[in-house]
């Protein structure tokens, strides 16, 4: 019975994500716009926020540890962060578990990200309107401004032809 409910949570939490009310979907998060400030917590309790990258071309990825897609794509944002970081790229990855860093952790020590993973929460996600389905990044350039939406499992060729515009 605890198992069944575990993995109704599980789904209810995914079905959540992927049907956020229309309603979120303002001005926020939408490509030439100004991308929101968010700060969030690492996964060793620091403050992050995207005004700490202000002179560099950030992803922003929205992403969970239960997510096969995302799950996918993490080996070609780690490829991103490497190749396309000493030119002035920052990868952020904006972990969205419902349990957290509980669950968050383990799974990046095994991962091994080379970018910083950030505990996110609702208010980002509404922030970033668009976030209706992950993985779901939000490309920003230099300025701070969302100059392209990456819906869906994206490849390292695919992000690194519109990353390499803006360096």
């Amino acid at each position: 019975m605890v198992r069944n409910i575990k993995v109704f949570m599980k789904h209810f939490f995914a079905a959540l994500i992927l049907l956020l009310p229309i309603s979120h979907l303002g001005a926020d998060g939408k490509k030439g716009e100004k991308a929101w400030n968010f700060t969030l917590k690492d996964l060793t309790s620091n403050n992050v926020s995207l005004h700490d990258y202000k002179d560099k071309v950030v992803l922003v990825n929205f992403w969970a540890t239960w997510c096969g897609p995302c799950k996918r794509e993490i080996p070609d944002l780690i490829s991103l962060q490497k190749t396309l970081g000493p030119e002035g790229l920052q990868v952020l990855g904006i972990a969205l578990d419902r349990k957290g860093r509980n669950v968050v952790v383990p799974f990046a020590e095994r991962a091994g990200f080379n970018f910083p993973i950030l505990i996110g929460d609702y208010k980002t996600m509404e922030k970033y309107g668009n976030v209706r389905s992950i993985p779901t990044s939000f490309l920003i350039d230099k300025t701070g401004k969302i100059v392209k939406v990456f819906r869906g499992l994206t490849g390292y060729k695919q992000f690194a032809v519109v990353i390499k515009k803006y360096l």
